[in-house]
């Protein structure tokens, strides 16, 4: 394997970074900015690929964006396709309306089992979070990727144990929402490919 030289790699993120904002629907970096609760000048330096986020950071850019991290940093199959979402409201409304073009719907599962994987294990850190003041956000990717592998293997049991979670059950009701409607999207795209 040939090692890439560093500025080459930051360029070809900040390129499908601004590609997947702009068909996500955010048209303006500053827009996005906003949305991730962050400065716009921070923002527009990843694009600039001046800079690269952090992990906690990137995190919250796939969950905006609807996308594994591996999507976003180009290492899926095959090449990063980047579709428009359709309208709605929200952005888990907006991945349960999108369509997926014929031969893409297994990365759309796999896009939606990691961003209900992060909802979920970020809806368990926060209610473990207000019983202890510290938060670890290498224990939220750690959880999630465990939660997304567990969704890989046994789909419908993993919802399952999502929805009986009692930990979930005291989450807010625009949590249980997103949720739901994650789940929704996520086993109707596993039961489209069975």
């Amino acid at each position: 394997m040939v090692a890439v030289p560093a500025p080459a790699v930051r360029a070809e993120f900040a390129k499908r970074l601004r590609a997947l904002r702009a068909q996500r629907g955010y048209e303006r970096a500053r827009h996005f900015a906003k949305a991730l609760g962050i400065e716009e000048n921070r923002y527009t330096r990843y694009e600039r690929a001046e800079v690269e986020p952090n992990l906690t950071l990137l995190i919250e850019i796939c969950q905006k964006l609807a996308v594994t991290p591996n999507e976003l940093m180009g290492f899926a199959d095959g090449a990063v396709e980047v579709r428009p979402l359709a309208s709605g409201d929200g952005p888990a409304a907006r991945l349960e309306a999108r369509s997926a073009p014929e031969g893409n719907a297994g990365s759309d599962r796999r896009a939606l089992a990691w961003q209900l994987a992060t909802e979920a294990a970020q809806a368990q850190a926060e209610l473990r979070g207000a019983a202890k003041a510290a938060f670890d956000p290498l224990r939220l990717v750690r959880d999630t990727g465990r939660l997304y592998s567990r969704l890989e293997q046994d789909p419908f049991g993993t919802v399952a144990e999502i929805v009986e979670d009692p930990a979930l059950q005291d989450v807010t009701g625009e949590r249980k929402v997103k949720l739901a409607a994650l789940i929704a999207a996520y086993t109707a795209g596993v039961s489209e490919e069975a």
